[in-house]
């Protein structure tokens, strides 16, 4: 009758990266607790945001820092650009 508090889970199907086509990314923190905790914490990011692009050839066409997450909008010029940029 009732639900179970954590459902069975499955493993998560493979992401599929195109080259050169928009793909929405999703950066959490560890058990989804805050990444940032002062203003020195986000410019660090996006200076590590912008390296990463530079070094992978990612094209960032946009992004939004909040507490516990940042989402991205992006495309790689290979699909193992993706992978390596969020390392």
């Amino acid at each position: 009758m009732g639900r179970a508090c954590h459902p069975q889970r499955h493993a998560r199907r493979p992401r599929i990266h195109l080259p050169g086509f928009p793909l929405h990314v999703v950066q959490r923190g560890y058990k989804r607790d805050a990444c940032f905790f002062a203003e020195e914490d986000y410019l660090a990011y996006r200076e590590w945001l912008g390296e990463a692009c530079q070094a992978t050839g990612c094209a960032l066409h946009g992004y939004v820092q909040m507490t516990k997450h940042v989402h991205g909008l992006l495309s790689a010029p290979e699909s193992e650009a993706v992978p390596r940029l969020m390392i």
